[in-house]
């Protein structure tokens, strides 16, 4: 019985130390595992997939199943992730480690095929940006059409073409786009709308039908006076010709271009560049007063159409079928004036006098006109019978208002006599203005209203022939204009497809481009002839993630800043610079006292001017003027490297900032200007000008039109003139024009310093030697 016992608790003991042995392998075990399940989730936090897959692949396949749970939980989770941004950066990294799982590669693939997607949506999307600021509405709405299809952008789209559609019917049903007699202001039937200006600020007031003063539309501010004409309403837009007065009226140096503008006062833009006097909208064709082409009829794209008459064509009037106007024989002494009837098809002459204008009113016309005697008459024909209104020394005829005629004649020191021929009773008599306008002109008549426009801002109100309820138009205050940006700024992140690991410099003939890429900058220079403006622009789109690559330099090297002048071409080569541009010209005329200097992070002048440019070293670039009340020192601790100060700022905030010129109503010339994307991309652009067989440069609308097309937040002009200049690797890009008429020999203007990006010790370069090896092209601007 003993030895029963003792075997027993031998047993027992045994069985003890065996479930003792078991628990604590148990125990040792449970500890590996969570100490696999600790390891793997470091790496796989701290994304080590190398790491990860060599421990997971260490593993006997009992402990493997226990990492399984949280890879496949965290592939799930990373697959989420790359879904929603749209980034695969991290699956293929973990694919390269090994983890080849079936939801990686399916959702590598799905997500490739949506980037590719949302590529060719976005970029039809930009295509029809482009299209729809460039006035192409008809292939924008193609291009938007297509977005819809790809589903992307799909409510921006669906705007445009909403607008597009707006924009074609508004042309479709538009009779005539302003009152069709001669002098009348424009009217759509709820407000007159006429040039106005209040102090230096000039625009279009909107006076509705009881003659008050609804709505002030500025379009520029200007110390000089500037010409608005033309006034046409179509649809939800006023197209209004706009241009600086020299002193003399029209010039022929200086433009008087095409411009449309929301009735709420947005979307401020030029859609037609030339020298216009006058302009008619009727139904989808626009007729304008050159004084370069005569009479040009255009489409509702403002696309030209056919010059009816390339006389000096001063005046039109419109009837139902068709319009007559007048073309002066001699612009020196205006000795002889035809008339012409329009039918839409060809020109056929009716009339010819002396100093003639006509004025059609269907079946009734007026002819006022000077004969040899030098006496001038105005003319009533009625149906074939022809009544004279008056002989007198006729000062202007301003048209029809009811059944009264309303003219003036010349009174005693040139003073304007007011005069109505009634053609009810027969008779013209005097009529007299409230006093306090006895030295007021007449602008407009506006028949539809019966009112009278005067100048001074008064609007007098026509009853029983009588010039009575006078109405003086309040000055009201000037809001602020948002000139909304139509062209939705596209946004290029830079990113590793814009660099490549070998360098290549080329030229790509077929887009007149020019290319330098490495593995951390990106520059494509194009060179555009833009018809419409008759000029050959420079624009240059610039990738890089190094800041540092962003600089300027002057000819002393070894100096921050230098007054002294030099080739641009010698400075670029003392830098080795791969593009450089002229910059600001601090070195001359006003800019020499004034502006904030800041170079390479240096403060050399402490005086703010109108307004200037820093560059951040966070590659940001930010405008700032003399309300802003900033110094070189504050700009020198949030980290400035540059500031520039020339001007004016041509976009700001994605905006064209008319309000810093005269609405770019300036002389065309050479320009130099930067712009801002976002940071690490930036634009430059030059032009050439002041040579009109090869390009006549750039008024500040243009220049900034261009940036705004390219996408810019902000936008800022450099000096410009015969100091505009742009290098590729040391090779002039822009041209001059001759030293003398048939030389070969260019100007080139000494400058102080240059804006260069990037070095590169091949620099300076043969150009005809380069060829552009980069296997696969990738495009960095539109």
């Amino acid at each position: 019985m003993k030895k029963i016992l003792v075997v027993i608790s031998l047993l027992v003991a045994v069985t003890i130390l065996f479930l003792l042995y078991k628990a604590y392998k148990g125990y040792e075990e449970n500890k590996y595992i969570e100490n696999l399940k600790e390891n793997i989730d470091i790496y796989l936090n701290e994304e080590d997939y190398v790491s990860a897959y060599k421990l997971y692949e260490s593993l006997e396949s009992e402990y493997q199943v226990f990492l399984d749970v949280i890879l496949n939980k965290h592939f799930e989770e990373l697959c989420s992730e790359a879904y929603d941004s749209l980034n695969t950066v991290k699956l293929k990294k973990a694919k390269s480690a090994g983890f080849d799982y079936e939801i990686i590669q399916t959702s590598m693939i799905d997500i490739d095929g949506m980037i590719q997607s949302f590529r060719d949506s976005d970029k039809n999307y930009n295509d029809a940006l482009v299209e729809y600021n460039e006035r192409n509405f008809e292939k924008a709405k193609e291009h938007f059409k297509l977005v819809i299809e790809e589903d992307t952008n799909y409510e921006n789209a669906q705007v445009y073409i909403a607008e597009i559609e707006n924009r074609e019917q508004s042309w479709k049903n538009n009779l005539f786009g302003r009152s069709k007699y001669e002098n009348e202001a424009a009217c759509d039937g709820e407000f007159i709308y006429v040039p106005f200006a209040i102090d230096e600020t000039y625009g279009i007031y909107k006076i509705n039908s009881q003659g008050k003063a609804e709505e002030f539309l500025p379009i520029c501010s200007s110390d000089t006076e500037l010409i608005i004409s033309g006034i046409n309403i179509v649809g939800d837009y006023i197209y209004f010709i706009a241009g600086k007065n020299i002193g003399s009226g029209y010039s022929f140096l200086n433009p008087y271009n095409v411009y449309e503008m929301k009735k709420d006062g947005t979307d401020l833009c030029m859609v037609l560049c030339g020298n216009f006097t006058d302009m008619f909208i009727k139904g989808e064709r626009v007729y304008l007063l050159s004084r370069e082409k005569g009479l040009v009829e255009y489409d509702s794209y403002f696309k030209e159409i056919n010059v009816i008459n390339s006389g000096n064509a001063v005046a039109f009037s419109f009837v139902e079928d068709g319009f007559y106007y007048t073309v002066q024989q001699s612009m020196l002494y205006n000795n002889k004036s035809i008339v012409y009837y329009y039918n839409g098809e060809e020109s056929v002459e009716i009339d010819e006098k002396e100093y003639l204008h006509y004025y059609s009113y269907g079946e009734y016309y007026v002819e006022q006109w000077q004969g040899g005697s030098l006496s001038e008459r105005l003319i009533l024909n009625d149906n074939n019978k022809e009544v004279l209104i008056s002989n007198s020394d006729i000062y202007k005829f301003y048209g029809k208002i009811e059944d009264a005629y309303l003219f003036s004649i010349a009174g005693h020191l040139g003073k304007e006599i007011f005069c109505i021929y009634n053609s009810n009773i027969k008779e013209t008599q005097e009529i007299s203005i409230h006093n306090e306008l006895d030295e007021c002109r007449i602008l407009y008549i506006c028949s539809e209203y019966d009112a009278i426009i005067v100048e001074k801002g008064a609007a007098i109100y026509w009853t029983d022939f009588l010039f009575e309820n006078y109405i003086k138009i309040e000055e009201v205050p000037i809001e602020e204009t948002l000139f909304v940006d139509n062209n939705d700024s596209f946004n290029m992140t830079v990113n590793d497809d814009f660099y490549a690991d070998e360098k290549a410099i080329g030229y790509i003939e077929d887009k007149l481009t020019w290319v330098y890429i490495d593995n951390e900058l990106n520059i494509a220079l194009e060179k555009r002839y833009i018809d419409e403006y008759d000029c050959n622009v420079y624009i240059t789109h610039v990738f890089t993630e190094n800041f540092d690559l962003f600089s300027t330099g002057n000819g002393d090297v070894d100096s921050v800043f230098s007054l002294k002048s030099y080739k641009a071409s010698y400075i670029s080569d003392e830098y080795n610079a791969i593009y450089s541009q002229s910059s600001d010209g601090y070195y001359y005329g006003g800019n020499s006292k004034q502006g904030i200097i800041i170079r390479n992070s240096t403060l050399i002048r402490d005086y703010l001017g109108k307004s200037m440019i820093a560059f951040f070293e966070d590659g940001s670039i930010k405008a700032y003027t003399e309300e802003d009340d900033v110094t070189g020192q504050y700009l020198l601790e949030q980290g400035a490297t540059e500031a520039f100060s020339f001007g004016p700022i041509l976009i700001e905030n994605g905006e064209v900032n008319y309000s810093s010129m005269y609405s770019g109503l300036s002389d065309r010339n050479p320009r130099s200007a930067i712009g801002y994307v976002a940071p690490g991309h930036y634009v430059m652009v030059a032009c050439d000008g002041r040579d009109f067989t090869v390009s006549r440069g750039l008024n500040m609308v243009q220049l900034a039109r261009i940036f705004e097309n390219e996408g810019c937040k902000l936008a800022y002009n450099l000096d410009g003139g015969l100091t505009t200049t742009v290098l590729f690797m040391g090779n002039y890009i822009t041209q001059r024009p001759p030293k003398e008429p048939g030389s070969e020999q260019h100007l080139h203007r000494y400058v102080s310093e240059i804006i260069y990006i990037g070095t590169d010790e091949s620099s300076p370069i043969d150009m005809d030697s380069i060829t552009y090896d980069y296997v696969e092209y990738k495009e960095t601007f539109k």
